[in-house]
């Protein structure tokens, strides 16, 4: 049968480590031109790169992206993947097997 509907939100109550609230929403493909979205975003527009002075919602689930884009932290993010581009997959397993038994020795 399926589901027809489904969200989750996950809020960071801790002290430490990064805030935010990541977060997913679901509806099935026949329900979603029906959903609204109460709260407009950029991303959330039919042609977002139109540049339209008039907000049209997008019928898909983008409808429901109310923000920007992160581009700061997306452009520190691809920065940061260039350093893991030469390093062997082997190497790394073998680097996160010797931390893991120096961490059980401690």
């Amino acid at each position: 049968m399926g589901s027809r509907f489904c969200s989750r939100l996950h809020l960071q109550i801790f002290k430490w480590g990064p805030r935010g609230a990541p977060a997913f929403l679901y509806a099935a493909k026949k329900h979603q031109e029906y959903c609204e979205q109460p709260i407009t975003g950029w991303m959330g527009h039919k042609a977002p790169f139109d540049f339209d002075k008039k907000y049209v919602a997008s019928k898909r689930m983008t409808k429901f992206l109310s923000g920007t884009p992160p581009v700061l932290s997306m452009s520190m993010l691809d920065a940061a993947l260039v350093s893991f581009e030469k390093i062997d997959v082997q190497q790394l397993r073998e680097k996160s097997i010797q931390l893991t038994e120096l961490f059980l020795s401690l």
